[in-house]
């Protein structure tokens, strides 16, 4: 398995194979990190962001990556004045669960799933956080549906329209 890699989202592209691996992957800020080379789908969601084994190799590869790119002005010139001074490994901490209350929908989980899930739940609870268990949040299928089919359209055409630019068109 290699140490490291770059991904780009757009909508699930870092995270759902991260998630799918038991890897950490970092979706940052759109302009935290420079998108040039990057044929986006949508310039208004891609963004470029860490797959690694770690959350501290995640966010140690993240302070190297972010920053303000000349060849990717229009992004990372506001966000990147929002970089922390000092980089973003200054916040990671050994007890930084501890307390922190984390909402379960297991609704949102098939009966296979749940039973892979648990293991990482229990890792959270060692870890000191509260787990809220059977957090029902109501309508979350319309919500997500509606979700889709709204960015299925948006991405269609912003896809179209950035490939045209970058392509001279």
């Amino acid at each position: 398995m290699a140490a490291v890699a770059l991904g780009t989202e757009t909508a699930g592209s870092i995270l759902s194979p991260s998630s799918a691996n038991s890897v950490v992957g970092i979706k940052p800020t759109v302009g935290l990190t420079s998108r040039a080379g990057v044929i986006p789908i949508s310039h208004r969601q891609d963004t470029v962001g860490p797959i690694c084994r770690t959350v501290t190799d995640a966010v140690e590869v993240l302070d190297v990556i972010v920053g303000f790119d000349r060849d990717d002005f229009a992004a990372t010139k506001k966000a990147s004045t929002y970089i922390p001074h000092g980089g973003y490994r200054q916040f990671l901490k050994a007890d930084g669960l501890r307390d922190k209350r984390l909402g379960i929908s297991k609704d949102l989980f098939g009966s296979n799933d749940i039973k892979t899930y648990q293991q990482h739940f229990n890792t959270l609870r060692q870890k000191g956080a509260v787990l809220v268990d059977n957090l029902v949040i109501p309508y979350t299928d319309l919500v997500y549906n509606a979700i889709v089919v709204a960015q299925y359209i948006a991405l269609s055409a912003e896809f179209k329209m950035d490939l045209m630019h970058i392509l001279n068109i």
